[in-house]
């Protein structure tokens, strides 16, 4: 006897079961069964939150370095996730001449540490005052099922306009994008960075800088 039975999912119990004839004695022997199927990986599912409380409104030096302007994190099941691209879109009146040339970048860390952080791509910026959209491609980061964490900064030029402002507005899921699996959630916008000019202190020894 043969029988074939296709397209099952999820979690199949197979039962097999024999009878004979009332009254009927004899013994019966299941000879050469054979269960074929094609098993189908889950893909993995990503869910995308903001890395506690999203970074403040705050004010950021000429000159500063990595300066971060949004912290997020991405929760893997199931499977490893590989992140192919990214995308951001900022606001505020900054122009390009107030960041650094490869100014901004993309960090990945296992841990929840910027320290720990590898950078995974930088960018230059072409604001001209109404913000832009940052897009970072070629990307080839796995992520191990668990939690992953990811922040945004920038490089601000010595000579960036005082007062002048950044900040990353909202992420949404499609703003990422994965070899394969499912994404959800979201991460909420970053408080607004103004730009500052260095304070200069007067003190006996010399001038400092804050």
């Amino acid at each position: 006897v043969s029988n074939a039975v296709n397209n099952l999912t999820g979690l199949v119990t197979v039962t097999l079961s024999l009878s004979g004839a009332t009254g009927v004695g004899g013994t019966f022997r299941l000879d050469d069964f054979t269960l074929y199927g094609t098993v189908t990986p889950i893909g993995p599912a990503v869910t995308l939150a903001d890395n506690g409380t999203q970074i403040a409104a705050n004010t950021v030096g000429q000159g500063a370095t990595n300066h971060i302007l949004s912290s997020f994190q991405v929760t893997v099941a199931n499977a490893t996730a590989t992140l192919n691209a990214a995308s951001f879109t900022t606001s505020g009146n900054y122009q390009a001449a107030d960041i650094a040339a490869s100014g901004f970048t993309l960090w990945y860390s296992a841990t929840n540490t910027f320290g720990t952080a590898t950078a995974l791509g930088t960018l230059s910026s072409a604001a001209a005052g109404s913000g832009e959209t940052l897009n970072f491609t070629g990307l080839t980061q796995s992520i191990p099922v668990g939690v992953g964490y990811f922040w945004v900064t920038a490089n601000i030029t010595s000579g960036a306009t005082v007062n002048n402002t950044i900040n990353l507005n909202a992420i949404a899921n499609a703003n990422l994008t994965f070899a394969s699996g499912t994404k959800s959630g979201s991460a909420t916008a970053a408080g607004t960075q103004t730009i500052t000019a260095p304070v200069f202190i007067t003190a006996n020894n010399g001038n400092w800088f804050l």
